[in-house]
């Protein structure tokens, strides 16, 4: 894959052209309906529109009790598990994220630890910084679960 036009991977991603003109442009990348662009900016189209379109649509899973958090999430491509030691406060709980948002709001963490604060499965978790300065706060709300 070298090249493509704006309006083919428009079709691909079954999004319209003016969407791709728009997240290219503010990247500072010019282009109209009939372009080509080149693998690079494909990237930047896919990573925006096709993980948002698919992947993101399935939950992240946190089971949290017994000091630790299983975490999971099983998409058409493969499925991941994994325990993650906390220090925990409260009753048992079975909570899900779009691992869109909750990426977002981790990633824009500082700190390699932080506070998560969870109330119940329809209610939004509070990340917020374990020196307890708030500094920053994010909320992400969960996703319903079904088994």
């Amino acid at each position: 894959m070298s090249k493509m036009r704006v309006h083919e991977l428009a079709k691909e991603l079954d999004i319209k052209s003016s969407e791709i003109i728009e997240v290219l442009g503010e990247k500072g990348i010019d282009v109209k309906a009939q372009s080509s662009i080149d693998e690079a900016s494909i990237e930047i189209v896919k990573k925006k529109f096709h993980s948002a379109k698919s992947e993101n649509k399935v939950p992240v899973r946190f089971n949290i009790g017994y000091d630790k958090i299983d975490v999971s999430c099983i998409t058409g491509k493969g499925q991941v598990n994994d325990t993650v030691p906390v220090e925990l406060d409260g009753d048992n709980l079975l909570i899900g994220f779009n691992c869109r948002f909750l990426l977002d709001a981790l990633s824009a963490c500082d700190e390699e630890k932080v506070k998560m604060e969870f109330s119940a499965p329809t209610s939004g978790c509070f990340i917020k910084s374990v020196e307890g300065d708030d500094s920053y706060i994010y909320m992400i709300l969960p996703v319903r679960l079904y088994n």
